[in-house]
């Protein structure tokens, strides 16, 4: 690829030491930088990527876009001035990896809870039926060939293109991705147009960078309003919480859950070794899930919802859906019987509140629940997660998750403030000890959930992540 033919694509300003030069990659990150790489030296809200043009440099880049002033010019290297460069970073990605996008089919989720179990239902099944697809998600990313362990849910348009370009030489018809909130204020998609995109639902998290419920759900609207084909589909649940911040209207291409003869789920149970949902509507039948957790259903009848979209039958939905066995870190069951252990992901009010009663279906005697809230995110919300812990276990345990710049026993004071004096709880920042005490305590027919970390395997406190898994801890703990 010729920087000139980037260049054409573009809306430049100034042009410094211009060269046609010979471009073979391109990074916001100056330590991902190789050799004939251009570096987008992006104004962030925190740093300005100016400050690492040496870096690139010194890494092999010839070729610098900037939105700031830039004093000292290096004779070999062309700078071109972008005026917002961000929104042109798909652009760019797209044209050096030969706009792989245009060659996948691409289903896209967003919601705050329930992206990562949707996408690997829809990602397992359509795999199982012959049609290889791709995944980019909060758990894992594939390319069809390989699996890679996840820097973010929606990473830069410049590692997207790379894995987009994989699919496609891997022999994938489809990609599946978790769309967040970031990544679509952030230009991150907006070179993507998804055939089928899908809503789970808008929940209190993210306020610290979207500031209120509205704007979080005006970004979340992006990939309805801009993003899906004119002949694509959206589907979502008409009971889905705050659905109204998101869609702002019903349209043709709207296929929407509980209303009308789309689909209808009229029936719901937990047993012990998953769910089973009864559909009407267009689809008739009885499905059973290994998956634990009645928030689920929801996230199955998405699936379900795609599958059919796609022209499966009845029978064939049934047995694909029934391939995701389990969800890395979401109400993943441990591989113990008694007492049973459930490790998930739910930082949120609302996904502690899922989960939580969910587990209450399950045969049990008592429920004990491990958690904390992460430092350095919404505040407001730790007060909140703590009151709904507490009314909703017989002993609650509350720990660290990760503080990262925060002290850990400060934000645990913060969650105890909505916790009332009637409720059994117990407070023990080391996470390892916390989850040690809830097998302590718990007796052969109690249930004991772990809550907020989920798949992680790290524990990030103070700028460093330290090796830590929720699942492999209890694993540890229980062999002795």
């Amino acid at each position: 690829m010729r920087l000139q033919k980037i260049l054409d694509k573009i809306k430049y300003s100034d042009i410094v030491n211009f060269e046609d030069k010979e471009i073979f990659g391109a990074s916001n990150n100056s330590s991902q930088i190789q050799e004939n790489f251009i570096f987008f030296a992006v104004k962030g809200s925190t740093f300005d990527g100016i400050r690492f043009i040496d870096d690139a440099v010194k890494n092999g880049s010839r070729v610098v876009f900037h939105e700031s002033d830039i004093q000292n010019f290096v004779n070999n290297v062309t700078y071109v001035r972008v005026p917002n460069l961000r929104s042109f970073e798909t652009t760019v990605s797209s044209e050096i990896f030969d706009n792989p996008q245009k060659k996948l089919k691409f289903i896209g989720i967003t919601g705050t809870n329930g992206k990562t179990s949707t996408a690997y239902i829809i990602w397992k099944a359509l795999n199982k039926s012959g049609r290889k697809c791709g995944l980019i998600g909060t758990v894992l990313y594939h390319d069809g060939k390989k699996e890679f362990t996840p820097t973010h849910t929606t990473p830069d348009s410049f590692v997207l293109n790379k894995y987009f370009s994989s699919m496609v030489d891997n022999g994938c018809e489809f990609c599946v991705m978790e769309v967040s909130s970031h990544s679509l204020v952030m230009n991150r998609v907006d070179h993507i147009k998804f055939d089928i995109s899908l809503f789970t639902n808008l929940t209190q998290d993210h306020l610290d960078f979207h500031k209120s419920m509205e704007e979080y759900g005006k970004a979340k609207s992006i990939l309805f309003d801009s993003l899906t084909k004119d002949n694509g589909s959206i589907v979502y649940d008409c009971k889905s919480s705050n659905l109204n911040l998101v869609i702002s209207e019903d349209k043709s291409n709207h296929f929407i859950i509980n209303r009308d003869e789309f689909l209808k789920i009229e029936n719901y149970k937990q047993t012990r070794n998953g769910i089973e949902i009864t559909f009407s509507g267009k689809l008739n039948f009885t499905l059973k899930s290994n998956l634990f957790g009645l928030f689920q259903v929801n996230n199955i009848s998405l699936g379900v919802s795609v599958l059919y979209l796609l022209n499966y039958s009845e029978k064939e939905i049934a047995s694909l859906v029934n391939t995701t066995t389990s969800i890395p870190g979401r109400m993943e069951k441990c591989d113990l019987n008694n007492p049973l252990v459930f490790i998930d992901y739910a930082h949120t009010p609302d996904a502690l509140d899922k989960l939580l009663n969910s587990v209450k279906d399950i045969p049990h005697g008592k429920i004990i629940s491990v958690f904390g809230c992460g430092g350095n995110r919404d505040r407001l919300k730790r007060p909140l997660m703590g009151k709904i812990a507490s009314e909703n276990s017989d002993i609650t345990i509350i720990t660290s998750d990760n503080p990262r710049n925060e002290n850990p026993e400060e934000i645990i004071d913060e969650i105890f403030t909505g916790i009332s004096n009637n409720f059994e709880t117990i407070r023990e920042s080391d996470r390892k000890k916390a989850i040690q005490l809830a097998i302590k305590l718990a007796r052969p027919d109690d249930l004991i959930v772990i809550a907020g970390k989920g798949h992680e395997n790290y524990q990030e406190i103070k700028g460093v992540k330290y090796p830590f898994s929720d699942k492999e801890i209890v694993e540890e703990l229980c062999l002795k």
